[in-house]
């Protein structure tokens, strides 16, 4: 299977996803920190490198966190499945998809978490069917102004 026909089917993935939930954005990253892929439902079109890059990397940090953190209160509850995190204006679900990549997204506050929950966790069983693995990436420039983005 080509590289090109493999981002097809995650972009697939990944539209279909927002399709049938709240969720505005999704990234798919390997647990090493590097992109395999995103959308941008808003724009519709792929997220611009940079926050692919930004969001890998958080997300690899978060994983490995999470693991030292069993591994430090000697508690043994596997590797991480899907971490939510709530803010005032949204929610970023993290979620395993297969053994080597993850998929980020972001909902609004009061988005149906059952259904977003399920519905990832679809898109998640498909990601790890699929042979994926980092694209290549260009280096972020030296005046790349690190802001996280907020939501509209």
């Amino acid at each position: 299977m080509g590289t090109k026909n493999i981002e097809e089917k995650l972009k697939k993935v990944l539209i279909e996803l927002m399709e049938k939930t709240s969720i505005y954005n999704a990234v798919v990253v390997d647990k090493n920190g590097l992109p395999i892929t995103s959308w941008d439902g808003k724009k519709n079109q792929p997220m611009e490198s940079e926050i692919e890059i930004l969001a890998a990397g958080i997300s690899s940090s978060i994983l490995n966190l999470s693991k030292n953190i069993n591994h430090m209160m000697r508690i043994n509850h596997g590797d991480l499945q899907q971490m939510i995190i709530e803010n005032k204006k949204g929610k970023t679900i993290i979620c395993e998809a297969g053994e080597n990549s993850l998929i980020i997204s972001n909902v609004p506050a009061d988005a149906s978490l059952g259904i977003t929950l399920l519905a990832l966790k679809k898109a998640a069983k498909d990601v790890s069917k699929l042979p994926v693995g980092p694209k290549e990436v260009k280096k972020i420039p030296a005046d790349f102004d690190f802001e996280i983005p907020t939501i509209d």
